[in-house]
């Protein structure tokens, strides 16, 4: 999907959870906004919220983007409906079929359950067709117009429908903030935006198995499931030269050891420009400690 995009999976204990053919009983609940959409601009990641409500029940939706792509980080909370026992699955309206979301990870915060996954506006059938880069803009002007909601199952006890309208306004705001981001990062977006080539991983297995042997020990300790979203900036020769993480994160020791990990041992194909030649680039990988009970 785009600049090549990782998704690593670090599970302790026991197995993640299993699919489940149960269903819910209830119809789905279709959820109305309760607020406009609110923007957010981060130093490091841009993102837009809004809530949504159905009689006392309600929901927080929020996509956030770490890097100048089609794809976001997709959470879902709320404090009034029950967690389910089903393994989540989302569409967005008016598709016909529901899909995995990506790098999933599933959080309890006080009386407040969600689901934090990685998602993109792509039609099921291009989602894995290529580079999301060559989204022509005009299908995809086309698709934000086309959508009129967001369904869930299995996140809840009670299957829901928010009611998000098009989403061509909230993706055109991320979008110009991307693009703001990256000049501050002392990037060139009109470059970034026309790669012919991604930063691509040389022998990921590698580097990805020494993340892999190191869950954070004081996070194991307390039995701590985590999340870490990092950022690289790859080099003309193949090399990070940085890695950025969610200042936003609760706990940043995921992320912090991630980084240290990936930044000693990664290496890339560098990016190619317009012309072919190796530019600066961004990578990104979401990286899920999971601690199962």
């Amino acid at each position: 999907m785009g600049a090549w995009q990782g998704v690593f999976r670090i599970s302790v204990l026991a197995a993640a959870l299993a699919p489940t053919c149960v269903q819910a009983a209830d119809p789905p609940l279709l959820m109305a906004p309760a607020s406009a959409w609110v923007f957010d601009r981060a130093e490091d990641s841009c993102a837009v919220r809004r809530a949504f409500q159905a009689g006392g029940d309600q929901v927080l939706l929020e996509l956030r983007q770490f890097r100048p792509a089609e794809g976001f980080q997709v959470t879902l909370v709320s404090d009034t409906l029950s967690p389910a026992d089903r393994e989540p699955r989302v569409r967005f309206e008016p598709d016909d079929d529901f899909h995995e979301p990506a790098a999933l990870f599933v959080f309890d915060q006080g009386t407040a359950h969600g689901i934090l996954y990685d998602d993109s506006l792509l039609p099921n059938r291009m989602r894995e067709a290529g580079p999301l880069n060559e989204w022509p803009e005009a299908e995809r002007e086309a698709r934000e117009l086309a959508i009129t909601g967001l369904s869930v199952t299995g996140a809840f006890k009670r299957d829901l429908t928010l009611q998000t309208g098009r989403m061509f306004l909230p993706m055109a705001d991320l979008r110009d903030c991307m693009d703001e981001l990256l000049e501050r990062w002392g990037m060139d977006a009109n470059i970034q935006h026309t790669l012919t080539r991604p930063a691509v991983p040389v022998d990921a297995q590698s580097w990805v198995r020494r993340v892999q042997e190191r869950y954070p020990a004081r996070q194991l300790n307390v039995g701590r499931s985590g999340i870490a979203m990092i950022r690289l900036i790859v080099g003309v020769d193949g090399k990070p030269t940085s890695c950025i993480t969610n200042k936003d994160a609760p706990d940043h020791e995921f992320d912090e050891q991630a980084c240290e990990i990936v930044m000693r041992y990664a290496r890339f194909e560098p990016a190619l420009d317009a012309n072919g030649a190796p530019t600066e680039s961004l990578w990104t990988t979401t990286i899920v400690y999971l601690i199962s009970r």
